[in-house]
Order: C-alpha cells, then structure tokens, then sequence
C-alpha cells in the first residue's frame, strides 16, 4: 500500500488524471469542489499534498468514473 501520492512532473499523480478527467468533460476545479462540498482551496492544496483518501469515493462517483481509473497506480 503506497502511502504517499507519487509525483509526476509537479502534481500528484492521482491530481493529474483528475484534471484529465475535468478536461475530457469540460469541468472545472471550482466544479469539482462544489459536488463535493468542499472549498475551492482545499481542492487546488491537493496539487501540492495530494488527494485524501476519504473523498475518493466521492470524487469518482462525481466524476463517473471507477476509483481504480482515479486512483490507481
């Protein structure tokens, strides 16, 4: 189990198939952070920190994608 998100260019891996994710559906971050309930920030501090487990589930339902295409290695 990997416990740190592992980096690719200056995001998290898992941040840069979310914003892919975004992209292909013509969604926002702000988007995102609104389905989620979340503010904006926290959801920009996950380029830097990288997403927290417990919204996984919550993103990839949003998103209509599985955890494993998000969340996988």
């Amino acid at each position: 189990m990997l416990l740190t998100p592992l980096v690719v260019g200056v995001l998290p891996l898992y941040m840069n198939k979310i914003i892919t994710e975004l992209k292909n559906q013509e969604r926002s971050l702000s988007w995102l952070s609104r389905k989620v309930g979340l503010h904006y920030q926290t959801v920009i501090r996950w380029k830097d920190s990288g997403v927290p487990r417990w919204h996984w589930d919550k993103i990839a339902k949003v998103l209509n994608k599985s955890k494993e295409e998000l969340f996988s290695e």
